[in-house]
């Protein structure tokens, strides 16, 4: 299919991002490359006949037959990240020992039951066995993200603490010339120990000599990559809100609005943004890198 020429940006801007938008300009893009359907829907985690539909939408109305549509009577729409933070830190009417359900879960925020169910699909969560999930990385992180300790988006790297993995002191603080990633990652070191958890959208990131030289010089430093068909601004989403729930019920709803204002922050600056924590527990605050 044939994009239209100031279409393009707007399109690739949007598959950039995260969320509905970023699926079906993912979707367009694709298409017009030549990708077969079928392809396009497996990798987008979708149907063929989805695929189809959008596409379709594009070729009638352009980039604004992508955006969402007022519907009457019918279940308003809702990020997956908003259902997994919802799900993974907030409980049924603030009482901590009962578990969201498909359908309380659903009823809570408004949307379908089937909307919930997809997206529980999706991330590999199990309402049997919430403890058990996990962040889609290769390789797995080994616990809970406790902390989330540095944020570079000009590259997408990640850095988080897990439980159970104390803080291991670095004696030998790598020296780094001109490389963004690796001056990035050396003042995660300085500020937080080695025992820290790298997450990058980009494997690539640690190919870099500098980079491969630091987590050379510091085994407790573990690298991990995004797997394919989740985003890492999804993931940085999950990350905060898991870090920052309050172990108070009656806060935690909180907790998921604030991380999303946060993170859609992040999203929205022009400029590349570095954030690296001064201390355990302290409210992350954005500077230009």
């Amino acid at each position: 299919m044939d994009i239209r020429d100031d279409d393009i940006e707007q399109l690739r801007e949007w598959s950039a991002q995260s969320g509905p938008h970023a699926n079906r300009a993912a979707m367009v893009l694709m298409a017009s490359d030549g990708m077969p359907l079928a392809e396009i829907a497996r990798r987008l985690r979708t149907t063929r006949s989805t695929v189809t539909a959008w596409c379709q939408r594009y070729r009638d109305e352009g980039v604004d037959g992508l955006r969402d549509r007022p519907r009457q009577g019918r279940p308003q729409a809702i990020d997956d990240v908003e259902l997994l933070l919802r799900t993974l830190i907030t409980s049924p009417n603030g009482q901590a020992w009962r578990r969201w359900s498909t359908r309380s879960l659903a009823a809570e925020v408004g949307a379908s039951n089937g909307t919930v169910a997809r997206a529980w699909r999706r991330w590999g969560y199990r309402s049997e066995a919430p403890a058990e999930f996990r962040l889609p990385l290769s390789p797995a992180l080994p616990g809970r993200v406790v902390d989330v300790v540095g944020i570079h988006t000009k590259h997408r790297v990640l850095a988080v603490r897990v439980a159970g993995e104390p803080a291991v002191p670095s004696r030998r603080l790598p020296v780094v010339h001109d490389d963004e990633v690796a001056t990035f990652i050396s003042h995660v070191l300085a500020r937080h120990g080695s025992a820290i958890h790298l997450i990058s959208a980009d494997p690539t990131v640690y190919e870099r000599p500098e980079v491969q030289a630091v987590l050379t010089a510091h085994p407790h430093l573990r690298a991990h990559v995004v797997m394919p068909g989740f985003d890492w601004l999804d993931i940085t989403t999950l990350a905060l809100g898991m870090a920052k729930a309050s172990p108070s019920p009656r806060h935690q709803r909180a907790v998921v609005t604030a991380v999303l204002r946060f993170v859609d922050a992040l999203r929205r600056r022009t400029d590349p943004v570095t954030w690296v924590q001064d201390a355990p527990a302290v409210t992350p605050a954005l500077r230009s890198a």
